[in-house]
């Protein structure tokens, strides 16, 4: 879709929801007991990644530099407002081209379907901008939008809408910018205690992978052969590419409960290998296209509060999932593999879960003078196709650990995340330390230690170890 068919989609969203806006509310709009209010919030960072792997060059250590600023602006009323949380970002070798030379956000300056604008060393996210109106029980909103559907607390399968940026692996701040706002309509209604939401989203947007050359590039191999994985592609403008869902909930006997049921793009694509790459003095290689299938899903996702716990659980079953069937290439030549490609697909029935549990640790219990919240989180992720020979979905059998907790008035966090993949016996852990000045100034540092095996679709991470720091001020 080109640029001027965003500026036509943008504009008609606009006119429409600001219509009803005033259709419905003419006057209060203007009404002296009830002026619009401006808010501004945000914050400016300082991000350094430096690679620990201790066979490569001293001058190779550096692997991103960044300058980081977030933007919130709310406008309005709290009927009706309009809201968003812009992020920029600017890498020094912009200036100087010597500096983290391989790092980019992008191979061109493109202007993405969710309005963020990119370039080799700028971009400009918005991550949510949306207009909000309120009618009695009935909230409208039109725009990019988060939809934070699902309890699980690192996989939620009935999260259909929202598309993750890769380009850092998982390691992007998960409540800022792991994942990307989708241009939206919703509406979420209140029925008693109950609440109903539909949300439909007329442009597919694809999740952003790690550049060619990047620190976090993903190199996997097929069976003997090196892969080199393409961008996603993009599904046309069309009313059959266009996603619908809806969420009802309910709280039975202290159980909340959420139904849901979505068609539409898929949020994760399937790795397609689709044609050989032939380089001088380079072995040949398997050029993969991440591609996208429309599916029909079905879900729940539960939780309740017991004591000093809260489990969750959550489920989605598709009965017409694509995937790729898969293919031993362990004893095949060039030649062979050829005859081959591209793989075939097919649909199966499918299911993925998350299941695991939040345990509030009573510190107070013991150390009466400790004033923070310590939490241990547990959960496990699974997904599979019904149809044994498709190949394994790239992450299942995931089992997340983390311990958390704060001191000092809340001033200082003390985060270990762990993530275990049991198939290959591959594990990352991830300490996380932060302290937050009254002024606003936080420093943060965040080391990351890898163990990936050969049967790992992340196998060549396993010389990524590193440490993140920031700096970041909040105004």
């Amino acid at each position: 879709m080109n640029y001027w068919t965003h500026i036509f989609f943008w504009a008609i969203v606009t006119v429409l929801a600001s219509g009803v806006a005033f259709a419905q509310e003419p006057f209060s709009l203007l009404s002296v007991e009830d002026k619009p209010t401006l808010s501004i919030k945000g914050f400016v960072e300082i991000d350094t990644t430096t690679s620990t792997y201790p066979h490569q060059e001293t001058a190779d250590i550096f692997k991103k530099d960044e300058l980081k600023a977030n933007t919130t602006i709310k406008y309005g009323k709290e009927s009706f407002y309009v809201y968003t949380d812009i992020n920029a970002y600017l890498l020094p070798n912009l200036i100087n081209k010597n500096i983290n030379p391989a790092y980019r956000y992008s191979e061109e300056t493109d202007i993405l379907r969710n309005g963020t604008i990119t370039s080799s060393n700028t971009e400009i996210n918005f991550r949510e901008c949306y207009i909000n109106y309120e009618i009695g029980s009935v909230r409208l909103r039109a725009g990019n939008q988060i939809f934070a559907w699902g309890t699980a607390d690192a996989f939620n399968p009935t999260s259909y809408f929202n598309t993750y940026d890769l380009r850092e692996f998982l390691f992007k701040d998960e409540d800022t910018e792991l994942k990307m706002g989708v241009p939206a309509v919703s509406m979420l209604m209140t029925l008693g205690n109950d609440t109903l939401e539909l949300v439909i989203t007329p442009l597919h947007i694809p999740l952003r992978m790690p550049q060619a050359g990047s620190f976090w590039q993903l190199t996997v191999k097929e069976g003997p052969f090196p892969v080199t994985i393409a961008q996603p592609e993009v599904l046309p403008f069309e009313i059959a590419n266009a996603g619908v869902g809806a969420r009802y909930y309910h709280n039975i006997a202290g159980f909340d409960v959420h139904l849901s049921a979505y068609h539409g793009p898929d949020t994760i694509p399937y790795l397609l290998p689709v044609k050989t790459i032939l380089q001088p003095n380079e072995p040949v290689s398997i050029l993969v296209e991440p591609r996208y299938a429309i599916v029909n899903m079905a879900g729940t996702a539960l939780s309740k509060a017991y004591k000093d716990f809260v489990f969750q659980v959550e489920a989605v079953y598709s009965p017409d999932k694509t995937g790729v069937v898969d293919v031993d290439l362990q004893n095949l030549n060039a030649a062979q593999l050829q005859t081959l490609l591209p793989y075939k697909t097919r649909k199966s029935h499918f299911v993925t879960y998350s299941a695991g549990f939040n345990y509030f640790i009573p510190i107070r219990d013991y150390f009466k003078e400790h004033e923070g919240q310590c939490v241990f989180t547990f959960e496990w992720s699974q997904s599979h196709f019904f149809d044994n020979k498709l190949m394994k979905p790239m992450l299942s059998d995931i089992v997340v650990l983390r311990l958390q907790d704060s001191f000092f008035n809340d001033k200082l966090d003390v985060k270990i995340s762990s993530f275990v993949e049991k198939q290959t016996s591959s594990y990352m852990i991830m300490p996380r330390v932060s302290y937050r000045f009254d002024s606003g100034l936080t420093f943060d540092v965040t080391y990351v230690y890898l163990h990936m095996t050969a049967d790992s679709y992340f196998a060549g991470y396993n010389n990524n170890d590193c440490v993140t720091g920031r700096v970041s001020y909040e105004f």
